[in-house]
């Protein structure tokens, strides 16, 4: 239903309610008795919140208007009204959290008395008042208080379910009253209905409990009818109720009124409250046991499921026993067979079960004899400290180590290099209850790696850097210094009469000179310092942390004086001199470094420069 045409109805359903409750009050300054009104305000308010909330408003004051109010006390009163009844909605809502009323007896229970039983008693003790300070109240505030909250909470109480059961329904009759027996409760209801409001007050109705007779079509309903139906009958009979307790028949019709429509009121809301709780209880019931069928039926297919599955399971354990058998033979042969040695080590550093390839490659005999010889692996076989704290941390970090490389000590004391991967073995409760390892002997590939790094990196001859390793250092240094680092100085080395040696001697001869002439240069240099040999004779040096051109030269001269010395090979005396030149980067003036070209461009020219000014000099240019 759209918001407009739902608060239209409101408003409609208010004004109507309210009329006819107005032509039942029997005096001009008396308290309605009887008050349907408050059951539509609610369940407007119940079912569309705070928007229905000015709806309520207006239909509750054009109501005190029309029954004569001063506009400032029918203001007063709808406001009071609309108050109250917004609070028992709203905590009605928030008890019921979205749920049914109808499928739990303490939702119902808490639908039917805590919502509207706190909006009639707050309407009540807002209205009353209101009443007698402007005048318009005749009756004792008391009596009109107890007449106002039954009167509200009949209403409520009546139609609230109706609205609550119908929502989310299109328009049309329920499926019951389209059946046979739907009829058939109808056309009972109305005749007990008849039998008890239809008669007088005479004697046959004092002395026979005719009241009673509605007890057979609401257990009918209560039992049988959906919720829209039971609901929908309770709100037809409650008009007609009235209209004969009003006009003085029924087992209540020979009270003085308004006692007469209070106590009607008593019994019809004591009967609509039991009616629906004991329906809720009804459905409650049909759904646990819908519940329980369901239930049922899955116990039944789970229990057969179950049965299923552990004859399957059974078939795959058994399988499975096989396969693990099968497996461990498997496992056990690889184990024994394995060119690799594998081992298991406890907390305590002792080996556990070890294969023989493990013992061949530590020099045992046997697997046995190497469990009985070492008591501690980390102290006998794994002796590189630095290693096994690696690998301890390698273990507590990833879980595990993979191609692990360190140094392992056999039984004769040699070293040997192994590749191990490592995973710790725990208890069901994470608990270390040491490592199983398999080893690889890579003691070969390693002095053949090392061996390829070193001819990678150095100059095979003289074992100083090489051209690459050189190169690539002096772009590292620049970086560094550019970023603000310690001053860098570039030596270029050329020997002088190198050739003359070689044509004269042999390359056997000059070959020694080269060898010496580096380690003579190496002995000046720091260990922050490099040596590189670029080609034939012609060295190249990169200094760390120079200050200026004076330290540079001061190297420079320092080793011209380790050259100019002569060398032994087989009696000869070789002698040679040489020509240092060499730059410094960044400049002392501050300007910008230069790039790894122009640096080795300016070291050049400046040992040319030396190499024209005579044998054995030096020339650093400082620009």
């Amino acid at each position: 239903m759209r918001p407009v045409i739902a608060h239209v109805l409101t408003l409609i359903a208010y004004l109507a309610a309210a009329q006819f409750a107005q032509t039942l009050a029997p005096l001009p300054g008396a308290v309605a008795p009887v008050w349907p009104a408050a059951g539509v305000g609610f369940s407007a308010l119940f079912l569309m919140g705070r928007p229905a909330l000015g709806t309520v408003l207006a239909a509750d004051l054009c109501a005190s208007l029309l029954a004569g109010l001063q506009p400032g006390a029918a203001l007063g009163l709808s406001l009071g009204n609309t108050l109250a009844l917004g609070l028992g909605a709203a905590l009605a809502r928030r008890m019921l959290a979205g749920g049914n009323p109808f499928d739990s007896t303490r939702r119902m229970g808490h639908f039917l008395v805590i919502g509207p039983m706190l909006a009639s008693l707050a309407a009540a003790l807002l209205g009353v008042p209101v009443l007698a300070r402007v005048g318009a109240l005749s009756a004792d505030p008391a009596p009109a208080a107890w007449s106002w909250f039954l009167a509200d909470f009949t209403g409520v109480s009546i139609l609230a379910p109706l609205a609550v059961a119908w929502r989310g329904h299109p328009p049309g009759l329920p499926p019951m009253l389209r059946r046979a027996e739907g009829l058939g409760l109808l056309a009972c209801t109305t005749a007990a209905a008849l039998v008890v409001f239809g008669l007088g007050h005479e004697q046959l109705l004092r002395n026979y409990p005719l009241i009673f007779a509605f007890i057979p079509p609401m257990a009918w309903a209560t039992f049988r009818a959906d919720s829209r139906t039971l609901t929908l009958l309770l709100v037809l009979l409650f008009p007609g109720c009235v209209l004969a307790t009003h006009a003085g028949l029924g087992p209540f019709g020979h009270l003085p009124r308004p006692l007469s429509l209070h106590i009607m009121q008593v019994f019809y809301a004591v009967t609509a409250t039991t009616t629906l709780i004991i329906h809720a209880l009804t459905r409650e019931r049909a759904n646990s046991l819908a519940d329980l069928a369901r239930s049922r039926a899955d116990l039944a297919r789970a229990h057969d499921e179950l049965e299923q599955r552990v004859a399957e399971r059974t078939a795959e354990l058994d399988t499975a026993l096989r396969e693990l058998r099968e497996a461990g033979e498997t496992y056990s042969a690889l184990f024994e067979n394995a060119a690799e040695g594998i081992y298991r080590a406890d907390t305590a550093g002792r080996f556990v079960r070890v294969n023989p390839a493990l013992a061949r490659m530590l020099g045992y005999g046997s697997p046995d004899e190497l469990m009985a010889r070492i008591t501690d692996i980390w102290r006998q076989v794994f002796t590189c400290e630095a290693s096994c704290r690696q690998l301890y941390e390698t273990l507590a970090t990833r879980g595990r180590a993979a191609d692990f490389e360190m140094p392992v000590r056999t039984r004769s004391g040699e070293g040997l290099w192994v590749s191990m991967s490592v995973r710790p073995v725990l208890d069901a409760g994470g608990r270390v209850l040491g490592i199983d390892g398999i080893v690889q002997d890579i003691t070969q590939r390693r002095l053949t790696r090392e061996e390829l790094e070193r001819r990678a990196t150095l100059d095979p001859l003289t074992g100083a850097a090489n051209r690459h390793t050189f190169e690539r250092t002096l772009r590292r240094m620049l970086a560094q210094a550019g970023r603000g680092g310690p001053g860098l100085a570039l030596l270029f080395v050329d020997l002088d009469d190198f050739k003359g040696v070689n044509d004269t001697h042999g390359h056997l001869a000059g070959d020694h000179l080269l060898r010496t002439v580096a380690a003579r240069i190496q002995a000046r240099l720091r260990e922050t310092d490099l040596l590189a040999r670029l080609g034939g004779d012609e060295f190249a040096l990169l200094l760390h942390n120079v200050a200026d051109a004076q330290a540079a030269d001061a190297v420079a001269h320092d080793i011209l004086r380790a050259l100019s010395e002569p060398v032994e090979f087989e009696g000869l005396h070789l002698v040679v001199g040489a020509s240092v030149g060499g730059c410094l980067a960044p400049p002392p003036a501050g300007g910008p470094a230069p790039d790894v070209d122009q640096l080795l461009h300016r070291a050049d020219q400046a040992m040319y420069h030396a190499k024209q000014q005579g044998k054995n000099r030096s020339h650093i240019d400082a620009a």
